[in-house]
C-alpha cells in the first residue's frame, strides 16, 4: 500500500509557549547542506514500488525536496529504510523551481506543485509518469488575486480526489493583514485550479489553545486520509511570539505543528487545540529574528498519532 510520510522542515520558536504533546519524535538529520548555496527542505515522501534508482523490486521511500535558496531546484532521492538516501545523479530533476514544492499521486500519475522561487508570484503544475521526468502542464495554476494573499502564495497540497473533484489547500501571505493563512482550491484535472469564494478558511486562520493562548495563522499543510477520516498537519503562527519576525504586527513566522481533522476533503476542519510537535533551538539551531529554523538540513520525524 502506498503511504505518504511527512519529513518535517519547519520554522520554530526558541522557547515553549503552550502545553504540547510531542507525538512526533526526532530521528536525526538525513540530508544535510553541502554548501552555502544548497539548503535542502520542503520534503515530500511516498513509500511505494517502482524504484527509479535501482534499489530493487520492493517498496522504497521516494523523496522529492527542494533547494530552498538560489539556485532553486527540485531534487529526488530514494531510501530502503528512510534514513540513508541515494540521490538521483541527474539532480536537480527540475531546475529553477521551489517555493514550497508539494507532490501528489493519482491514478498512476505524479503531480508536482511549486513556484519559481519564494517570491510567491505563481504556482506551477507539473505531471510525471515516473516521478523523475516532469512536464510543465500549467504555468499559472494559481496566482495571488485576493487581499489576504497579496504577498504571495505557496505550497498547494492536495488532500484527495472525490467524485472527480480535486481538493487542495494553499498558503497565502499578506504582510499588512494576518501573515500566513490557508485557502481552499478545487480542480477537475489537478492542473487547472479554482479558488473557493469563502477563502481564507476560518478554522485554519486563528484559534485558541485548550491550555490558553492563541494562534493566528497557519502554513505548509500536509494531509493524510486514515480509516475514512482526513487529517492535516500544519505549522502555526503563534500570536506575539517572543523574538519572532513580525511579532510587533501580531503574528510570527509559522512555527510548531498542530493537527486538524475533517470528515471530508472539503472540511470542515477542526483543530486539535494543542501542539503535536514542538521545535527548539537546541535541536534545530538559530535563524533570523530570534527564531529557530533548520534551513540547512532535512530531518526525519516519526509519529504514532
Amino acid at each position: 500500500m502506498r503511504r505518504l510520510l511527512h519529513f518535517a522542515f519547519l520554522f520554530l520558536l526558541a522557547v515553549p509557549l503552550h502545553a504540547t504533546n510531542n507525538y512526533w519524535q526526532r530521528q536525526g538529520t538525513v540530508i544535510s547542506h553541502v554548501s552555502t548555496t544548497f539548503y535542502p527542505g520542503q520534503p515530500n515522501v511516498l513509500f511505494e514500488g517502482g524504484s527509479q534508482l535501482g534499489l530493487g523490486a520492493g517498496n522504497v521511500f521516494k523523496m522529492w525536496y527542494e533547494n530552498a535558496t538560489s539556485p532553486y531546484g527540485i531534487y529526488y532521492a530514494e531510501s530502503l529504510d528512510g534514513t540513508t538516501w541515494t540521490q538521483d545523479p541527474s539532480n536537480p530533476i527540475i531546475a529553477a523551481v521551489g517555493g514550497g514544492v508539494k507532490i501528489f499521486k493519482h491514478a498512476g500519475t505524479y503531480y508536482l506543485y511549486g513556484g519559481p522561487n519564494w517570491s510567491g508570484s505563481v504556482i506551477y503544475a507539473y505531471t510525471s509518469t515516473n516521478g523523475v521526468t516532469w512536464t510543465l502542464q500549467n504555468a499559472i495554476a494559481l496566482v495571488p488575486s485576493q487581499t489576504w494573499e497579496n504577498g504571495g502564495i505557496y505550497q498547494l497540497a492536495v488532500v484527495d480526489v472525490v467524485g472527480g473533484t480535486w481538493y487542495g489547500y494553499y498558503c497565502g501571505f499578506s504582510s499588512n493583514t494576518s501573515g500566513f493563512l490557508e485557502g481552499l482550491a478545487t480542480s477537475t484535472d489537478g492542473i487547472h485550479w479554482t479558488k473557493d469564494a469563502g477563502n481564507p478558511v476560518a478554522s485554519m486562520s486563528s484559534g485558541t489553545f485548550t491550555s490558553g493562548g492563541t494562534w493566528s495563522g497557519s502554513g505548509n499543510f500536509t494531509f493524510q486520509k486514515v480509516n475514512g477520516k482526513y487529517y492535516g498537519w500544519s505549522q502555526l503562527q503563534l500570536s506575539q511570539a517572543p523574538g519572532a519576525v513580525n511579532s510587533s504586527a501580531g503574528y510570527s513566522l509559522p512555527t510548531d505543528l498542530m493537527r486538524w481533522s475533517a470528515p471530508a476533503a472539503s472540511g470542515p476542519w477542526t483543530p486539535l487545540g494543542s501542539l503535536t510537535y514542538y521545535r527548539s533551538q537546541v535541536n534545530e539551531g538559530m535563524n533570523t529574528g530570534g527564531t529557530a529554523a533548520d534551513r540547512k538540513s532535512t530531518r526525519l520525524n516519526s509519529s504514532h498519532a
